[in-house]
């Protein structure tokens, strides 16, 4: 049999290099297991004496990232890895043991894609669609007499895909591309419940059956409290009476066919929850009585149709029937839609008609938005997480079908002029001219959308977004993962709720190897920041998680923030050297609503103007992957980067804060003493209370007025918002140093300051405040023999060595050029900077080195003692012999293109005489005076 290049690869490299891979490229949820092939134990016993062991069931609804898969091959080493089963990896695994299951398999005329350590076959089939039970011949006694050594891993299980066990090695034999389902015999398909889908819900409507326990079942359970929450809002957003609540409440528990025992435990349920107050505001008991009397009259009647309740991820199920249904209820047939008839009206009737159709549905639960001028919905990825996708002619038709029958009209054959209606798709026109009135009248009447979330946010009042779907106020859409539930925070929380509620978090980021206080408190703040970010106006800086080496934990971090934020990990951003790129990835990751974007592994120097602007954007506008087309897009992301010593270049150093790890060890990975040791395992099990945490802490803040913090570090003006909100929640909580090594990260994050700084330096030092020639300067820098310009090629900024050694001819060009990109750019604490005139007689560009704010007049010379700056400081303010002027005032005839500014200076009689004397440089006339000063 022929072996593939990809079966060689995992069949030779190491067993987590698989696991990665099979991440990667197939996007596969795995787990690591022993070699008895059960989850990792991680250390500690249970109190029946059985060793603990990894929680595995949480990755039936999230993928691991690559870096949780290295932070375990880290720690544990296993033995093997296993992956799940079922609609997460939309795979099958028919698992044929010993002898039997050999003949089993031939016998099925099936190849195997691997081997197993004892000699099994496993061979993978893509999933139905829908949930299939795994079995276990052993078990399941008519399987193993019909099929001897068949076992069916579906939902619900894992199988081993690489490593070994204690009986050997797992050797791949094809690509694990699964078999389709049709190849096996349909009596075997019948049995394994993949023959066909079970009947739906609807069909359990019409045939009289009634809906399953809330408790046995997830989605009728997940309907229930949608209901519940839908009534809440009721009465505290839309001012309704909690007895309407209620009774709305029992007919729509009536009308989804709930038996009237169940629909009183959902009632108690609501009961719980719906305030104190009526509706006058006085303290007023809501009873059990009240309810009951509701839900008995509720029942007397019969059912109707039921309210509709589109979950996130409306209409993207993609046919397989997991996640939330598309509707809490079964929707009226076909003939309850409006028709349309094609060819009957004008093409701008028929649009309207289509879009009154669609706006029909949209207002009972909005899933279609407009987004920078383009028609966008909610959609979901490979792993059911959020997404916004633009909507083309095809999306458009298919929203179309959905709210609307459309029909030809053909005349009967043989009739005195009547007409059949024929059933036909939307017309392409019509979808055209919907996607037309993006930007011009009349304009489509949907609500505008910011941004998707994924956790409940603090609103710019001060009050929490926890209703999943479309929030008017913020212009945000709530997609929480199912498994979340409901967040519970005080309105008022009390000091010891807050002092709790800080100790869970930190009790969760303290094992971390901070630097510093400002380390730990900027991490903090990291993790406050996607919760805040609704009630921040303005920009959010790039955190950096920044180390000596790798192995520190940056990658967990950026992970532990973005399942906290998310429910999974975060997106990554790859960085590159190419602008164009830069700009295209960034749009792609805006475009597609992320709220956490990291640039991952940076080596080296982190530049990029597209990058620069886009922290200080509130609208991006970019390009499309693969395309010409230019798109708007809003910027409500909080940006990471992590590497080892990163460096930074452009306006970026401005535009970050620090958060930095040490280890002070040569092999960092090997730390054994985590209070949490798989930290983002623990993290996503615990995800719904580490909110509650942090939603505590900034509800704490907002309850007691909103306090500014005092003494907070100066960050840019577009960041102030961001760095006093944060801050001052901070502060409120009892953390200090939030941003105290703004100062330090600006020194030491970008080299090239500090080289421009040393090399303007040595300048006054060599000139003082003299005027002189690009020539004059690279004589002093090529000038071996004398001691200056040894000292000047020294002490070079790094592009100019290399410009200097490598292209020596073109050097004077380079160092020109570089001097006219730093004009009046200050420096160091002394505030160096590059001044620039014109010698018009000679017609050469004149530069010097002044200490100060730009335009100031204290150059510094060489001679200078204390003695001489105070005398020099007592001239200048009395103004004796001292007139403002330039050597040479620039003129329109005369001006090179090059030239940037014009100094501002002060000379002494002594100066101009040396000038005048100088053949390269002339004093300024009067005119020439006047010209400089307009």
């Amino acid at each position: 049999m022929t072996i593939t290049s990809l079966a060689t690869a995992w069949n030779t490299q190491s067993p987590h290099q698989t696991a990665q891979e099979a991440c990667q490229q197939f996007h596969w949820s795995v787990f690591p297991i022993d070699e008895d092939k059960k989850p990792l134990q991680t250390g500690g016993i249970h109190p029946n004496g059985t060793p603990k062991r990894m929680g595995w069931k949480t990755f039936q609804t999230r993928k691991p990232s690559v870096q949780e898969i290295q932070n375990w091959q880290d720690i544990y080493t296993p033995a093997a890895w296993a992956v799940i089963t079922g609609t997460i990896n939309n795979i099958i695994i028919l698992d044929f043991d010993g002898a039997a299951g050999q003949e089993t398999c031939q016998r099925l005329n099936l190849r195997p894609h691997l081997i197993t350590g004892s000699g099994g076959a496993h061979v993978y089939f893509a999933h139905p669609g829908w949930s299939v039970q795994t079995l276990n011949s052993k078990s399941q006694k008519e399987l193993g007499r019909r099929w001897p050594g068949l076992d069916i891993r579906a939902d619900g299980g894992y199988a081993a895909f690489c490593g070994r066990n204690t009986n050997g090695a797992y050797v791949w034999l094809r690509d694990p591309r699964p078999e389709d389902l049709t190849i096996l015999p349909e009596d075997l398909r019948s049995f394994l419940g993949i023959l066909h889908a079970p009947a739906s819900k609807s069909s359990m409507v019409k045939s009289g059956t009634s809906a399953p326990e809330p408790s046995d079942n997830k989605p009728a359970l997940a309907i229930a409290n949608t209901l519940v929450r839908r009534a809440l809002t009721m009465i505290r957003k839309e001012g309704s009476g909690r007895n309407d609540a209620g009774f709305w409440l029992a007919c729509q528990l009536r009308d989804n066919h709930y038996p009237q025992q169940t629909a009183q435990k959902v009632m108690q349920s609501y009961i719980e929850q719906v305030p104190a107050e009526n509706t006058k505001g006085k303290i007023e008991p809501y009873t059990i009585e009240e309810a009951l009397a509701s839900l008995s009259s509720a029942y007397r009647e019969q059912a109707r149709e039921a309210w509709v309740v589109q979950s996130p991820l409306a209409g993207s199920s993609g046919g397989n029937g997991k996640g939330m249904a598309r509707t809490a209820v079964a929707q009226g047939d076909n003939q309850e839609l409006p028709e349309i008839i094609l060819g009957a009206d004008q093409l701008r009737d028929l649009t309207n008609q289509a879009i009154d159709a669609v706006s029909r549905i949209e207002k009972l639960a909005p899933s279609l938005f407009m987004q920078s001028s383009r028609l966008v919905r909610i959609g979901h990825d490979e792993v059911k997480r959020p997404v916004v996708t633009q909507m083309g002619i095809t999306e458009v038709k298919e929203v179309l079908t959905h709210s609307a029958n459309y029909f030809r009209l053909r005349k009967i054959p043989n009739s005195d002029g009547e007409f059949a209606k024929i059933p036909c798709s939307p017309a392409k026109e019509i979808a055209e001219q919907i996607l037309a009135r993006q930007t011009q009248r009349p304009y489509l009447p949907f609500p505008a959308l910011q941004a998707i979330v994924e956790t409940p946010v603090i609103r710019p009042d001060g009050s929490i977004l926890d209703q999943p779907g479309y929030d008017a106020a913020t212009r945000l859409y709530y997609a929480p993962h199912p498994q979340l539930g409901q967040c519970k925070v005080p309105d008022h929380p009390t000091r010891e709720e807050r002092q709790a509620a800080l100790a869970l978090i930190m009790d969760t980021i303290g094992d971390f190897y901070y630097v510093g206080e400002a380390d730990r408190a900027n991490a903090l703040g990291l993790l406050l920041t996607p919760i805040l970010r609704p009630a921040i106006k303005r920009h959010i800086p790039l955190a950096l998680l920044d180390a000596p080496k790798p192995g520190t934990g940056k990658g967990l971090f950026a992970d532990v923030v973005s399942i906290i934020a998310t429910g999974g990990s975060a997106s990554i951003l790859t960085a590159t050297d190419n602008e164009e790129e830069w700009d295209k990835r960034i749009t792609a990751m805006l475009i597609q609503g992320r709220t956490i974007i990291s640039i991952d592994n940076i080596a080296g120097r982190l530049q990029s103007a597209k990058l620069d602007a886009v922290l200080t954007a509130d609208i991006h506008e970019g390009r499309l992957l693969g395309q010409s087309t230019m798109v708007k897009v809003h910027n409500r992301a909080t940006w990471i980067a992590t590497g080892n010593n990163i460096r930074l270049g452009g306006d970026l150093g401005r535009r970050c804060y620090r958060i930095r790890f040490d280890p002070h060890d040569s092999r960092p990975w090997l730390r054994r003493d985590f209070k949490h040791e798989d930290l983002a395992t623990w993290v996503q099990e615990h995800r719904g209370v580490l909110i509650e945490a942090l939603l505590t802490l900034a509800r704490a803040w907002y309850a007691d007025g909103q306090p500014e913090a005092a003494g907070l570090p100066t960050v840019g003006g577009t960041f102030t918002g961001w760095a006093k909100t944060i801050g001052s929640v901070l502060t409120h909580a009892g953390v200090t140093g939030f941003l105290s090594n703004l100062e330090q990260l600006y020194e030491e994050a970008d080299e090239g300051n500090a080289q421009w700084e040393a090399f303007l330096q040595t300048w006054i030092e060599r000139f003082g405040s003299e005027w002189i020639t690009v020539a004059e300067l690279v004589e002093a820098i090529t000038d071996r023999e004398n001691a200056a310009g040894s000292c000047f090629a020294d002490i070079l900024p790094d592009a100019l060595q290399y410009a200097l050694k490598e292209k020596s001819a073109s050097f004077k060009i380079r160092i020109g050029k570089a001097l006219d990109k730093r004009v009046d750019t200050c420096y160091g604490r002394e505030n160096l900077h590059l001044e620039k005139t014109l010698d018009k007689h000679n017609k050469k560009s004149l530069w010097r080195v002044f200490a100060g704010s730009a335009g100031s007049a204290s150059p510094l010379t060489r001679s200078e003692n204390p003695q001489t700056i105070q005398e020099n400081e007592h001239i200048y303010s009395s103004g004796q012999n001292h007139f403002p002027h330039s050597p040479q005032a620039i003129t329109g005839e005369t001006a090179s293109s090059d030239y940037t500014s014009a100094a501002n200076t002060l000379f002494s009689s002594q100066d101009n005489e040396q000038i005048a004397g100088c053949d390269e440089q002339l004093p300024a006339n009067n005119d020439d005076r006047e010209v400089f000063e307009i």
